[in-house]
């Protein structure tokens, strides 16, 4: 078993906003420090090719995203969200429906 010198950095909920300078920097120079030296883990609403529009800097956005996508094994999960079935305002029923019809890829709400 291969031990990594660090863990898995993960980026959750990545690209809700645009990146300011400094945070599209510091995110290259993450970028490039964990190239092929240790795992990241990438979480986002949005498609691997949007995530250039979020940084302010073309030069920064192709040289994080050219190191983070060319080499990840990418995982897309379609369909509708299971947040509204942990609702706190929903009786059991309504979750277990609002689950079953996630995992069919309808709708999620009540």
């Amino acid at each position: 078993m291969e031990i990594l010198p660090w863990p898995a950095t993960i980026l959750d909920d990545f690209g809700m906003k645009e990146l300011s300078s400094q945070q599209a920097e510091d995110l290259y120079e993450l970028v490039c420090e964990r190239y092929r030296a240790g795992s990241m883990i990438v979480v986002s609403n949005r498609a691997p090719n949007d995530w250039y529009a979020l940084f302010p800097n073309p030069v920064f956005a192709e040289g994080a995203l050219d190191r983070l996508i060319n080499s990840a094994h990418q995982v897309f999960m379609p369909g509708k969200s299971y947040r509204p079935m942990r609702r706190p305002n929903q009786d059991a029923a309504q979750r277990v429906q609002a689950g079953e019809r996630a995992r069919q890829g309808g709708e999620s709400g009540s």
